[in-house]
């Protein structure tokens, strides 16, 4: 949430809590490099979440279509929502009197679907939106401007893609029918695209 970020220690196996630093502070050791090539084979890509249909709500562009059941049966739309305030993710539906898809009729769970992809002009101009999807969406809430901010971890989040992809840059390749390899080179601007 942009008005108050957390302040939780990160905790590693092995290494003392390490507690809250500035936005942006990003530590690239914190990306495990994948291991230089053995042989002539192609460097498997490493578990990074750099596709567009990433298995996690957390990063990747794609709508959130999660609702939580409560224990007494009420179906709300998405329970992290409950940053935007109280009741804001309360609706009509239950599972006694309602199917499960129901919900999706329900203009609080369409409104945070909706805001998962209606991203501000900040994260639809970056060059990892796809990526990134704007972050973990109850870290872009904010009571001045609802849901339309970058997260508010978006300097870490670009640090973290930009190191991602600058390492695989250097890692993987194609190898053409011919056997001749390839380099894969990162970017969108000029140059960018396949390298000998």
């Amino acid at each position: 949430m942009w008005d108050q970020p957390p302040l939780i220690p990160v905790i590693l196996p092995g290494a003392p809590p390490v507690w809250p630093r500035p936005r942006g502070g990003f530590r690239p050791g914190a990306v495990v490099q994948p291991p230089a090539s053995s042989g002539p084979g192609p460097v498997p890509p490493p578990a990074a979440p750099l596709p567009h249909d990433a298995p996690t709500e957390g990063v990747g562009y794609k709508p959130v279509e999660l609702c939580t059941i409560m224990t007494d049966g009420a179906v709300e739309a998405h329970d992290v929502l409950r940053i935007a305030g109280e009741g804001s993710t309360r609706t009509g539906c239950n599972i006694f009197d309602h199917a499960i898809d129901d919900i999706r009729s329900e203009p609080r769970w369409q409104a945070a679907r909706a805001a998962s992809i209606d991203l501000c002009e900040t994260c639809r101009s970056c060059k990892f939106m796809n990526a990134c999807g704007g972050g973990y969406l109850p870290h872009r809430f904010s009571k001045a401007n609802g849901y339309d901010n970058p997260s508010v971890y978006c300097d870490d989040l670009y640090a973290t893609f930009e190191h991602i992809q600058s390492t695989l840059a250097t890692q993987l390749y194609l190898r053409k029918a011919d056997g001749e390899r390839v380099a894969v080179v990162s970017g969108s601007g000029a140059g960018a695209g396949f390298h000998k």
